[in-house]
């Protein structure tokens, strides 16, 4: 049986703005099915952070045949298929060409630029609602499960942090269109797990950089920030994240469950964190208000996740901050070399 406490390893393997989306009424988890092995997955949103995690911890924890998709292509057996995420039709294609039978969706492509959500809605609500419907289609047709990474930010952000239980109130665009996933899923008829988390990190190898990689990258050149001190919330792991996806899919779980890092803190602390982890000079980092920073979109400013669910469920034990950070360092030490 694989444990939580592993050591970092890259081997082996909403339309308008007045619509109305009803909270989703969560299916009881079951958890009394026994463990699949040899199960076919697919990892959508295959090159981004998460999903390049995703796809590296199962590779390392199952004997599962994982299928990796992006935005236009799907990867499977050694092949790749062009491929429109948004079409139920070109999803067939694809797999009838390949031969594939998921049983198991991952969806973890997203679009979380929050600003942009804000600015450019219909390419949100595709990305991230038609998404998840066109990902809930496919998985009826194969009878196939399905694991919806979602965010706090289905939460206003004024009482957190929250537990699975918390009725949400998105107060920007990207909330609600991860909420109308969420819906999407809870309603779908499919066997659905949707996994809120929140302020992803880890080591991102060349792809877009995550709040402590952007940290680090700018106090390593020496260069001025502001960073909000009053923006609440809790550091995860990619690592610790993607394992508790592979224990969800592991026990059969349905239903809502909150993954994230046990320690809540500010923006600020977290960086701060950043620089003494990387030994970088801290007085680079300059303390603001959210107001001061002024953004496109609001936030949740005291959002955080309670995850005594997965502690219970999936035995989550979610590394510290400081051993995380150590994790990360380690990793882009190693590539670098």
């Amino acid at each position: 049986m694989a444990h939580w406490r592993k050591e970092f390893s890259c081997t082996k393997h909403e339309q308008s703005n007045n619509n109305k989306v009803p909270h989703p009424q969560e299916p009881h988890p079951s958890i009394n099915q026994p463990p699949i092995f040899g199960m076919n997955v697919i990892v959508t949103g295959a090159k981004g952070q998460l999903g390049q995690t995703l796809l590296r911890v199962l590779r390392r924890e199952t004997d599962w045949a994982l299928s990796a998709m992006t935005r236009s292509h799907f990867f499977t057996l050694g092949t790749m298929s062009s491929i429109n995420p948004l079409s139920k039709a070109s999803w067939r294609e694809a797999l009838a060409t390949t031969g594939w039978h998921p049983d198991v969706i991952i969806n973890a492509a997203a679009m979380t630029n929050v600003n942009h959500c804000e600015t450019h809605r219909e390419e949100a609500w595709q990305s991230n609602a038609q998404l998840a419907e066109t990902v809930t289609q496919v998985a009826r047709i194969f009878d196939a499960r399905v694991v919806q990474i979602s965010t706090d930010y289905v939460f206003d952000g004024v009482a957190g942090p929250y537990t699975e239980e918390h009725k949400p109130n998105p107060i920007n665009y990207y909330g609600r269109t991860k909420l109308a996933a969420e819906n999407i899923c809870a309603h779908s008829g499919v066997h659905a797990a949707i996994v809120r988390t929140m302020w992803l990190y880890g080591y991102t190898d060349g792809l877009k950089m995550n709040f402590p990689e952007w940290v680090r990258d700018r106090l390593s050149n020496e260069t001025h920030i502001d960073v909000i001190n009053d923006e609440f919330g809790n550091p995860t792991l990619m690592e610790d994240l993607a394992y508790a996806v592979f224990q969800i899919i592991e026990k059969n779980i349905s239903g809502i469950i909150n993954v994230a890092g046990t320690e809540r803190m500010s923006r600020l602390e977290l960086a701060m964190a950043v620089a003494e982890a990387f030994e970088l000079d801290s007085t680079f980092i300059h303390s603001v208000t959210a107001d001061e920073l002024g953004r496109t979109a609001p936030r949740p400013m005291r959002s955080g996740l309670i995850t005594l669910k997965a502690k219970s469920l999936i035995g989550l034990q979610a590394r510290s901050l400081k051993d995380g950070l150590m994790m990360t360092r380690t990793a882009r030490n190693r590539n670098m070399l």
